[in-house]
């Protein structure tokens, strides 16, 4: 069974001595979830639990913690798959590929950096320990990569943080072992092109395949009608702008776009209702954070007019994004 991000999280509460019933009380979950194999907790009682242990903990380096307790393992057989690939270029793709199956909260996505293979993470959430948790905790994650390859201390050529230097810079740089840049517009991991293609220490062809086929029934299992909105909620939550259409789901779910409405109106829902779901969740996250405009929130959602935002926000919320804002940055 994978092992998570919360996981690892509620392991470090155990060894501080937190009491976590309470807190589950707290935010309404129902901490039995976790332990459903098939059924994971959604987005928002993920993040629910998230940054109340966060703020119950209060660890500064609470990311470094979590992501440096990670195994490339940790992640079932999705991890196995990534064990056994051929190269670094093909685990990261089998990552990619089937990480939605296994409680993804926030998108990755590879990409070439001044001709080098590079990941960078999208967390659409204001700026706030929550963010920077997830977002530590995920760049610690990927030194686990280094136990794949023959020279682990050159996997990486830079690493960028979208945040200033924290005071445990020193441990970052014993982790990472390349040059690490601060106050970046994007959280950015770029690779040592002359290892990608490498031969992993354990690639196994037939393992690959036995495993990837795994992956693959996993991800399927998105789409059973018992858990399909939660699965494609959280889909567009993920991706937090050019949000995929119905055609695009259906692809990544493996079923036909017929079987998707079907299944959702099942559920009483329907595509259009959970993506407004979606776009007013990250609306009330923008507009609390302060940090942008209703108009740049409004466009970054795909509203066309700023006024068709204001009513939408209105209607679902019940209060306009301005007043929304203001209770939440009022001191």
């Amino acid at each position: 069974m994978a092992r998570t991000p919360l996981n690892r999280l509620l392991a470090i509460a155990a060894t501080e001595g937190l009491d976590t019933g309470e807190l589950f009380d707290r935010v309404g979950v129902d901490p039995r979830l976790l332990l459903i194999k098939g059924r994971p907790i959604d987005r928002s009682q993920y993040l629910s639990v998230a940054n109340a242990l966060l703020e119950a903990l209060d660890i500064p380096d609470i990311g470094f913690r979590s992501g440096t307790s990670f195994r490339v393992n940790d992640l079932g057989v999705l991890g196995h798959a990534m064990l056994s690939s051929e190269n670094i270029v093909q685990a990261i793709q089998t990552y990619l590929r089937y990480r939605s199956a296994f409680g993804s909260t926030f998108p990755v996505r590879a990409l070439i950096h001044e001709g080098q293979l590079a990941l960078t993470a999208e967390i659409a959430l204001p700026d706030s320990p929550l963010k920077r948790y997830q977002l530590e905790n995920w760049l610690l994650t990927l030194t686990a990569l280094r136990e794949l390859v023959s020279e682990p201390d050159a996997l990486f050529r830079s690493i960028s943080f979208a945040y200033s230097e924290p005071a445990h810079s020193d441990r970052l740089v014993e982790q990472f072992r390349c040059r690490l840049l601060f106050d970046q517009p994007a959280s950015l991991v770029v690779f040592n092109p002359e290892l990608t293609r490498a031969r992993l220490k354990f690639a196994c062809e037939s393992v690959h395949r036995l495993c990837a086929q795994e992956c693959t029934r996993a991800l399927r299992n998105l789409s059973r009608p018992d858990t399909l909105d939660v699965a494609v909620k959280s889909m567009l939550v993920d991706v937090s702008t050019d949000f995929p259409s119905p055609a695009d789901l259906s692809a990544r779910l493996n079923i036909s776009e017929r079987t998707l409405r079907r299944r959702l109106a099942d559920l009483g829902t329907s595509y259009n209702k959970l993506l407004l779901e979606a776009r007013m969740e990250l609306a009330a996250a923008f507009q609390a954070s302060g940090a942008r405009s209703i108009k740049d929130i409004a466009l970054s959602l795909g509203y066309s007019e700023v006024e068709s935002y204001h009513r939408a926000f209105k209607s679902f919320h019940g209060v306009t994004p301005g007043q929304f804002e203001a209770r939440h940055t009022d001191p």
